[in-house]
């Protein structure tokens, strides 16, 4: 269960809300004003986050790679192209 506490109540009980996720599994939205800026999780969550970033992030690279080398490919037929034309 994800709960919302503010960024106060963790100075106060930071102890506590670490046993809590590490013990218990619970899971914090750390919020100051009222907006989140943060989150406590245990480290199991955090490890698949981070490795679903990279993957993510592997992925994109290789989809930009992929776009560049197309249209290298593209530019290179028009430029043979043009100079076949003249």
């Amino acid at each position: 269960m994800i709960r919302e506490t503010s960024a106060t109540t963790v100075q106060h009980n930071l102890t506590d809300l670490l046993n809590k996720v590490q013990f218990q599994h619970e899971q914090f939205i750390i919020t100051d004003a009222g907006k989140p800026v943060a989150a406590l999780v245990d480290m199991m969550i955090f490890e698949k986050i981070r490795q679903n970033e990279q993957a993510f992030q592997s992925m994109s690279d290789e989809i930009a790679q992929a776009f560049a080398e197309s249209i290298e490919d593209e530019i290179d037929a028009l430029i043979s192209e043009a100079k076949k034309a003249k």
